[in-house]
């Protein structure tokens, strides 16, 4: 049998002018201490097994945020011990980041808004081939008082798959159920990338900040 390599088309996105520039290999100066991060050559950085959470300087409402990630080859490794990230939007909407390469595709696996939402196919690429996301992020909407008029969504596109499409995010991700029980932000948060004890490696991340009509290209 031939071997297929599919990749991302959207590998090495191009930041368009009005983008913010997370990482592009020219340092950590986007984030706040960055503990357990490593730069390696050619614009990579890397969580190590001692990584903390990665956290943005600035906050942002919505976003539409480009990110490339490549998942460590752990064969012995299970579940959530395969190569174990997130991407955090506001703080607290992860995006599950994880070897789950021919598997199902649940709620907890990559692509998965966490314990919220499973992907709608399973567009995990193998472990040590880059892959993307490319992810438009809507924040919840209040009335004057404070009343909740909309949930946040997400759109995702995974390896240049839509997994998810405006999909309402109707409590947090947390892991535990008490967690995710607390009430929406109101105010801006931070993006995050996840340190969970395993080595992973990020690069080409950006952002931009959309308005009411923003879209996905």
């Amino acid at each position: 049998m031939k071997k297929v390599v599919r990749l991302s088309p959207t590998l090495g996105r191009v930041a368009p002018a009005n983008a913010e520039v997370l990482y592009d290999g020219s340092g950590f100066g986007a984030f706040e201490n960055p503990t357990g991060w490593e730069e390696l050559p050619d614009g990579v950085m890397m969580v190590t097994p001692k990584g903390e959470y990665l956290i943005s300087k600035k906050t942002y409402g919505d976003v539409e945020l480009h990110l490339e990630f490549r998942l460590a080859h752990m064969p012995k490794a299970r579940g959530q011990q395969r190569s174990n990230s997130g991407l955090f939007f506001d703080d607290e909407y992860e995006v599950q980041i994880l070897d789950s390469y021919g598997l199902d595709g649940v709620y907890d696996e990559c692509g998965a808004l966490y314990k919220v939402s499973a992907p709608h196919v399973n567009a995990t690429a193998p472990p040590l081939q880059w892959q993307t996301y490319d992810i438009v992020y809507r924040a919840p909407r209040y009335d004057d008082s404070g009343k909740l008029l909309k949930h946040p969504t997400m759109t995702v596109r995974h390896n240049g798959v839509m997994i998810h499409h405006e999909t309402e995010m109707r409590w947090l991700t947390g892991w535990k159920e008490k967690d995710r029980m607390e009430p929406h932000p109101t105010e801006p948060g931070h993006v995050k990338l996840q340190g969970h004890g395993n080595f992973l490696q990020f690069r080409n991340m950006w952002l931009v900040r959309l308005g009411e009509g923003g879209n996905v290209d």
